[in-house]
Parts: structure tokens; sequence; C-alpha cells
């Protein structure tokens, strides 16, 4: 509803009972409503019904032709009437918009729906079919190029469309895929057909019976945008949701480790602890040496690559300078912070300005927008100038050509196949600093504690995280460096749980974290140390090629729910 029409409804109604002596209750029972209905329409409270404003529309219609030289001969009466009227007639042609709009859209979305579930059906069956076929030479081999999967997720796939019998053969040679799904679907072959030609939708318990099972939390997981084979062989393949909710446990685990260390012996010993030991596998500023060197580069090829939009006659090295005047007084004069990359904000601070000089110069280049941007916040900024000036001033004093700098630099860029990683992505990766310079050694421990748990499984990546060349590129070696990181925790731990029934019972919270990590020890040491793939392959090799991981796993994501009960 709204104000207007219960603001002169109001006054239409105390005019009837004034003048022409109805009641709101008679008005009621002409109009065929309950009085609360009247009532919540007087107080603006009630959902549009369009058949019921009709009905009082019509009234007011008839009212006003009955009553017409009255009404007419009152100039106050006269608007109220009419007023009521027109905010009647927009209610009623606002349910029917609305009404109208709900049906379209639900009209479009339901044709959305069909065209997507017809698309994803046919691909269901294909993909399935080409599973088949691969099956006897791809099974124990990666030779097919179609799935993506590898090792022992391909051979789930496999065994587990085996176990659904949707890639065997009948005794006449040929695939039978729609004759399992009906089985399966619990549905005739003729109705699996008529899905395949987009001539039925499926019901919502149909949908239901898809959804589970293709391993679906949603009853339109094919209804809804076009799958490819990824999309689909991900449906047939649970090894990454059991691992998925063992990690999160592990991080659990690990997160209130860090936070029982934290609430007991402190930050400030643990710091030094790791930094008397000599725990962290980087040197003091071994992290913001390499990202730094990344900055340079980007920032100095950005500079190069805007300069030469401009077409000018000079080389951009004297073009660079000239800009800079090579950092003499003049230009420091113009800036209004000096060059620092003392803290990670520093390094944020410039990492931004690159990141999004390269977004300004590929919408130009890319996009045809305006130059504007490109020269504002690239070849006039003095944050970017700034660093540039660093850069040449190293080069100078380190009697380095800055051309042949420069080329060797570039080159990765030359190769068609490149992307550049975000410096913001960069930065990311660096070790946790105070805001006033230095490492956070508490922090930065238990960073490099959980990167090495999750190298566990997947290789150190220097690509996206050059900083994480400092990590083992062995699994043996990252389990050696897990060990060691553990033991020093799990000491502090051991110490603080025989110290728990000491504790007051206003730190309650602490002493039950630690009856949490004292209960849960057995499970995260039994994750942390065999959950890992240069474990499983020792398993596997040692087993004669008969340990099945995805077994494993779900042994594990067994463990982890029936603690997870336990517990709670």
């Amino acid at each position: 509803m709204n104000e207007e029409f219960s603001e002169f409804l109001n006054k239409f109604l105390i005019v009837l009972k004034k003048q022409f002596g109805i009641t709101s209750k008679s008005l009621a029972n002409v109009l065929d409503i309950s009085p609360n209905t009247l009532t919540n329409w007087k107080k603006s409270s009630n959902n549009i019904n369009r058949k019921l404003l009709q009905r009082f529309l019509s009234y007011i219609d008839q009212f006003y032709k009955t009553n017409s030289k009255t009404i007419d001969s009152d100039i106050s009466l006269k608007k109220i009437i009419n007023q009521l009227y027109i905010e009647t007639y927009k209610l009623c042609n606002k349910e029917l918009s609305t009404h109208k709009l709900r049906k379209i859209n639900e009209e479009k979305l339901l044709d959305t729906r069909r065209k997507y579930f017809k698309i994803n059906f046919n691909k269901l069956i294909c993909f399935i079919k080409q599973v088949a076929n691969l099956y006897e030479v791809d099974y124990d081999t990666d030779k097919s190029d179609f799935l993506k999967l590898q090792g022992y997720q391909k051979k789930e796939l496999y065994d587990n469309l085996i176990s659904l019998k949707l890639i065997s053969r009948n005794v006449h040679g040929y695939l039978s895929v729609q004759k399992e799904l009906a089985k399966i679907l619990d549905v005739s072959e003729a109705q699996v057909s008529r899905w395949k030609n987009g001539l039925d939708y499926p019901s919502n318990e149909n949908l239901l019976k898809l959804a589970f099972f293709c391993n679906k939390s949603s009853e339109v997981a094919f209804s809804l945008f076009e799958l490819n084979n990824d999309d689909i062989a991900s449906m047939f393949i649970k090894s990454p949701y059991y691992a998925m909710r063992i990690e999160e446990f592990e991080r659990e685990y690990f997160d209130c480790l860090k936070l029982v260390i934290s609430q007991t012996i402190g930050k400030e010993i643990f710091s030094n602890l790791v930094r008397e030991k000599n725990y962290l596998l980087a040197y003091e500023d071994e992290d913001t040496e390499i990202v730094k060197k990344l900055l340079f580069r980007d920032c100095i090829i950005l500079l190069k690559e805007s300069f030469d939009i401009l077409n000018l006659k000079i080389s951009f090295e004297n073009w660079l300078i000239e800009q800079t005047a090579f950092g003499t007084d003049f230009f420091y004069i113009n800036i209004v912070e000096p060059f620092k990359l003392d803290t990670n904000d520093d390094f944020y601070k410039y990492a931004e300005k690159i990141d999004d000089g390269f977004k300004f110069l590929r919408n130009y280049l890319s996009y045809n927008q305006s130059f504007y941007l490109l020269r504002e916040y690239v070849l006039t900024d003095y944050s970017i100038l700034n660093m540039a000036v660093h850069v040449l001033k190293i080069l100078h004093d380190n009697n380095q050509d800055f051309s042949e700098w420069y080329h060797k630099e570039s080159e990765v860029y030359a190769d068609n196949n490149y992307i550049r990683e975000g410096c913001r992505n960069l930065c990311a990766s660096l070790t946790s600093r105070k805001k006033i310079g230095g490492i956070n050694y508490f922090e930065a421990f238990f960073e490099q504690f959980w990167k090495l748990i999750l190298y566990k499984n997947i290789a150190v990546n220097t690509d996206i995280w050059p900083v994480d060349s400092i990590f083992p590129n062995d699994g043996v070696g990252i389990l050696y460096q897990i060990e060691i990181n553990y033991k020093l925790v799990a000491s502090i731990i051991s110490n603080q749980s025989k110290e728990k029934n000491n504790i007051n019972i206003a730190n309650f919270q602490i002493y039950n974290n630690l009856q949490y990590l004292e209960y849960g020890k057995e499970l995260f040491e039994e994750i942390l140390f065999s959950d890992s793939s240069i474990e499983y392959k020792k398993k596997f090799d040692e087993s004669g090629g008969e340990f099945d991981i995805v077994k494993d796993l779900e042994k594990k994501y067994q463990k982890v729910l029936d603690f997870q009960t336990s517990w709670t």
C-alpha cells in the first residue's frame, strides 16, 4: 500500500459516516471484504490485493455516479474522492504490472533452465560415452588429453562410473548410457530420451534425483549455466571434498595451537625462541629483496611501454633522466614523500600504483580508453617516477648499464604466454612485519608453518610466489621442516597441558583450548605427517600399487567427522 491511498481513504470514510451514514463495517459488507482488511488499508499495512482494490475502485465509481450532485457541490469532498480514485487506480495498475513482470521473469527463468538443462544433459551423456571409450587405454596411463584429471583422481572417476554401471557395455557391443541413467534415476528410457531432446523439463523430484546422482547440493545444478567436461568430471569424484574437510580440521587445530601459545607463554617469548634458534627459513630481508626487484622491474617496464605510445624521438632512458633530472633537488622538491620501502605498507602502496598503471595501459591499448589516466597516473606520477629514480641510482652506483639491465629484465615479457603476476599478490607473500619495521617473528613463524603444511601436497610455486623459493623443492625437505616447526610448538603445548589443572577458573577458555588440543593431538599428527604426496607415493610403492589414496582420504575424513561430533 502507500501513504497517499491510506490518507484519502481515512478522509473518505469520515465523510461517508458523517454525510452519508455509511459506517466502515457497512462498507466492508458491501465490498464483501473483512473489516480487518479495511482497517489494514487505513493503516497502509496490507499487501496489495488487486481483486479487492478493483472491487473498491468500482464502488468509488458507482458512489460518484449515484451522488454526483452532492459531490460536485462540495469542492473538498470532490477532491477527496478524485484523489482516492487516482491512488486506488495507481495501486491496481502497480499490482498488475508487478504481477506481469513476475510472470515474465518466471517464464524467462524457466526458458533459461530448459535451455541449459538440455545442453548439459546431452553433455553428460556424451561425456560418459567418451570416458567409456577411453577406459581400456587410459585407466592405467595418462595418454588421453580428454580428462584434465590425473593419477588417482582419474582412476577414482573411472571407478565411480563403473560402480554406477555407466561405462560398461551390454552384450550387443554398444553403450547403454541412457538405459542405465533411466535405472539410476528411476524413470523410463523414453523419459530420458525426452529430456535429451528438450521435449520435457524434469519435475522437482527428478531434479533432486539428478542432483543426488551428481553429488550436487542444488536441484538446479544442471540448469543454471553451461557446464564443461571438467565440471562434469568433478561431479563423480569425492576426494577433493574429503581433502577440503581434512584441511579445514587441520587449519582449525593449527589456529588453536597458535592461539594457546599467545594465551600462555605469550607472543614475545615465543618470538625470541624463533629468532634465537633461527626457525625462519628466510634471512632477515630476503623476501623484501625478492619482491623489491620485481617491483623495480615492473615499474620501469610500465613506464617504458607507456612512453612508447608517445612516439617521441628521444630514447626512453634519456626521457626518464630528463623527467626525473636523475634525482636532482629540482625533482625531489616536487615530491610529497621521499622514496622508502621499509614496511609492508610501503610495498603495497607502490604495488597498487604499478598494478593500476598496467590496468590503465591495458584499457588504453585494448579498449581505446582515454590516455588521460595513463598520463596522469603513470608518466607524470611522482610515486612511479620516484621509484624509477631509485632504480637509476642503484644501477649507477653498481656501474650497471641501463640498456643491458632493461633488456635482461624485460625478456620475460617477450614470451606471449607470460602473464604478469599482480604486484599486490607479490606483496601478499611478504613476511609479517611490525608497523615500525622489523620482522614480526610470531606471525612470520606461523605463516611459514602453514605454508609448509600446504606444500605437503602441491609443488612450491615460485612463479606466483617468488618469495617461496626459500622453501625446499621436494616433499622430503618439506616434511622435515614441518617436523622441526611442529616440535617447537608441540613441546610448548605439552608443558602447558601439564599445568592446565592449575589454571585459574577465570581462564576457562585457555583450559578448554588445551583440552581440545590434547583430544585432537593424535588425529592432527596423523594428518600432519601422513596426508602428503610423498607419503602417499611411498605407501603406493610399498604396496605394489595396491594402496588406494581415495579410500585413505575417506578414512581420514571419517575420523575428522567422528572427532568433531564427539568433541561437540
